[in-house]
């Protein structure tokens, strides 16, 4: 069981005991790979990474935009990583064969992609926190369409991975 956090841990069920890798002295997202390779985000250090899960090491790429606050990611059907750029108001794409991104502008005046996930057509979700939209991003052609929430103030809405296209989920902050 992975848990994100100061530092990036590890849980062990039978044992009980953590294992900290403090090479990720922070994290805040966790996804399991194809490969069952976990995928971290580490806002604070402009970072993705990945733990080898059977060696345990840890490899680190630095996003492209600068200070972009990666907060969320999502493992695509193709293996894929795909990244909210909170602060860079972007998608990231990763390609780990290549180990390459690819940076994906989101309209409108403060775009800030959070919640990511896969519906099951293949297109990628993401709810731009500040903006109040949510957007559906065609991973292969790069088209994207963003639909406007709610005229009310602090509703954020959020994205279930891996949802059906009945899974949006929107919130009122209070």
């Amino acid at each position: 069981m992975w848990v994100s956090g100061y530092p990036l841990s590890k849980f062990d069920p039978e044992t009980r005991k953590f294992t900290h890798f403090n090479e990720v002295p922070s994290s805040y997202d966790v996804k399991i790979g194809q490969n069952g390779d976990p995928w971290f985000t580490s806002p604070q250090n402009n970072k993705i990474g990945k733990v080898d899960s059977e060696t345990m090491k840890v490899t680190q790429w630095i996003l492209p935009t600068d200070k972009s606050f990666p907060r969320r990611l999502e493992v695509g059907p193709d293996g894929m990583i795909w990244i909210g750029e909170f602060s860079g108001g972007k998608i990231a794409q990763f390609d780990p064969m290549t180990q390459t991104f690819k940076e994906y502008p989101l309209p409108g005046p403060y775009p800030t992609p959070y919640s990511l996930g896969f519906d099951t057509d293949g297109y990628l979700w993401y709810d731009s926190h500040h903006m109040d939209v949510l957007g559906r991003f065609d991973t292969k052609t790069g088209d994207m369409i963003e639909i406007f929430i709610s005229p009310f103030r602090n509703r954020h809405a959020g994205i279930l991975p891996r949802f059906a296209r009945a899974d949006v989920v929107c919130h009122k902050s209070e």
